[in-house]
């Protein structure tokens, strides 16, 4: 394999993954789509969870009012959000 070695063939993938500070102890779902500009409208919020291209810790979420808690990561395509407590 042209001459390259165990170690040259790993890969090693790095994440970007922004973080949501809130300032409660929840925030729902869509509140934090329209916060962080993932969607520019409550309706559009609504139709990217109702599509299920919104995934809440590894799974699709298809519900609105979801509350999201400190440590749970929010993805849509390639975009990848952390809430935090502040």
């Amino acid at each position: 394999m042209s001459g390259l070695s165990r170690k040259d063939k790993s890969i090693t993938f790095v994440y970007l993954m922004q973080t949501f500070k809130i300032h409660s102890e929840f925030i729902t779902l869509i509140q934090m789509l329209k916060a962080t500009n993932l969607a520019e409208s409550g309706g559009q919020a609504k139709h990217l969870i109702g599509d299920g291209l919104v995934l809440v810790n590894g799974e699709k979420e298809f519900r609105k009012r979801k509350k999201l808690h400190p440590g749970d990561i929010v993805k849509i395509d390639e975009e990848s959000i952390l809430i935090k407590e502040e």
